[in-house]
């Protein structure tokens, strides 16, 4: 028997993020309540410039204030596959659009806490388009070697999960 949900209350709701509080009944039969949170799907977006460089973007990310360089990483919208919204953060964002997405495989982000799913693709045969980002995103791209985004997680200066498994699958595809 697994955890059993009773009741689910909302706590607080965003566009972006909603938190829930569940009374649940646990496999030993105790009771019990269970926090977590829903968010979007989201993608995260490699893109490849060459056989030896990829994309990556510098932001300010507020809540852990500080600034991170990592893939292009966004949400998916209502109504939006995967693939849309990876097309359209990469525009967003990075002011690239792709000639050929590549799926590289999906990962649940936190599963204790969410059942948000991060779904990840490399984007090839880039052509550089007018970025639309969001009022909120200070966001700035350069070229990285990717010898370079080995070093740069291993060293710990890339500490965005999102990042960090999208360069696992990358990897596993260069192989």
């Amino acid at each position: 028997m697994h955890i059993q949900k009773k009741d689910e209350k909302l706590i607080y709701k965003t566009p972006w993020v909603r938190f829930y509080e569940d009374t649940v009944t646990f496999q030993n039969g105790d009771p019990g309540t269970w926090a977590h949170v829903w968010r979007h799907d989201s993608v995260t977006v490699i893109p490849m410039i060459d056989t030896n460089h990829v994309l990556v973007q510098k932001e300010w990310r507020y809540p852990a204030g500080k600034q991170f360089t990592g893939f292009t990483i966004g949400g998916i919208e209502h109504g939006q596959t995967p693939e849309e919204a990876a097309r359209e953060e990469l525009r967003e964002e990075a002011g690239r659009e792709a000639g050929e997405l590549v799926y590289l495989g999906s990962h649940y982000v936190n599963p204790g806490f969410s059942s948000q799913i991060n779904h990840i693709y490399v984007a090839k045969d880039l052509r550089p388009v007018e970025t639309q980002g969001e009022a909120y995103e200070d966001i700035t791209t350069e070229s990285l070697e990717i010898g370079k985004l080995r070093e740069l997680i291993a060293s710990e200066m890339i500490l965005d999960s999102f990042t960090i498994a999208g360069a696992a699958r990358f990897f596993l595809w260069l192989d």
